[in-house]
């Protein structure tokens, strides 16, 4: 139970702090399940949710929700675990409609899903919906003025690597991170890469949103700020409880990590390199 407690204990921890103790625990859980051994079924699926995500925190290119699935039919444990991780792992999964969802999801069916799971009431929440997420209905609104919908700012930049910066105007860890993405756009210039400003201030505090722009000496190109009765949707979209929230999305729009780096830790230029040069390989 100890033992137990421990891994929970860690995988809460700060991500990028903790990475020594992250591999520690990864190896350790790894021949845990091998021998099946010192893990039930709360700590199984908890441990190994998270261990899921802390792997797509350190920007495996190559780790993704499939990959994640697939990695879980390999496992030396319990079917009934395994469905319940990636149960998890689908259901947090934004983006119900994309072509990654519906393969990851067929993966599922064919290696992990069983009669049991299917009479449960919840089965039918991870279903794949081609209308899941219609960002047409996501509206927003230029600094200018210009309304447009969240589908329009993923079809004016198809072909490159999207990287929304989520913010507030009253939000001052959001203001503290302009400076730094300021420079990296800079630096940036000849990528191909596009810096989107998400502001979510409310309608009626438009002036402080677009009066904090040049305050804090940031460009307002590509500034926009979400119409207050879209601010749930693109909420529960993304599942932002917390910002500055960083998210980088790949040349088709794909959303390839929902935490990234902020701006101004050491690592957010490599990092967001790595995104762009895997890109221009394709």
């Amino acid at each position: 139970m100890a033992k137990n407690y421990y891994y929970v204990k860690l995988i809460r921890q700060n991500y990028k702090d903790k990475s020594s103790y992250f591999e520690k625990l990864a190896n350790e859980l790894r021949d845990s399940l091998a021998t099946k051994k010192a893990i039930n079924s709360t700590f199984l699926n908890s441990a190994m949710y998270y261990l899921g995500n802390y792997n797509k925190n350190k920007n495996n290119l190559n780790y993704n929700l499939k990959t994640f699935i697939e990695e879980l039919t390999q496992i030396n444990t319990e079917k009934r675990f395994k469905t319940g991780i990636a149960f998890q792992a689908l259901f947090d999964f934004s983006e119900k409609e994309s072509k990654m969802y519906a393969e990851s999801h067929a993966l599922f069916n064919r290696e992990l899903n069983d009669p049991i799971f299917q009479k449960q009431s919840y089965a039918s929440l991870i279903v794949p919906d081609e209308n899941a997420v219609d960002k047409k209905t996501i509206k927003l609104v230029s600094t200018t003025k210009e309304p447009l919908s969240l589908a329009d700012i993923f079809k004016k930049n198809k072909g490159k690597v999207i990287v929304f910066d989520l913010w507030a105007s009253w939000c001052i860890p959001c203001i503290n991170e302009f400076p730094f993405l300021e420079k990296t756009k800079v630096k940036f210039l000849d990528k191909n890469v596009v810096f989107i400003g998400i502001g979510l201030d409310k309608d009626n505090k438009e002036k402080d949103w677009k009066n904090i722009l040049p305050r804090s000496k940031i460009s307002a190109k590509n500034q926009f700020r979400v119409i207050e009765s879209s601010n749930k949707l693109i909420s529960t979209l993304y599942k932002i409880e917390t910002i500055p929230r960083y998210l980088v999305f790949d040349k088709d729009g794909m959303l390839v990590n929902d935490h990234f780096s902020k701006p101004s830790e050491q690592d957010f230029e490599r990092k967001l390199l790595s995104y762009i040069s895997a890109v221009s390989k394709k």
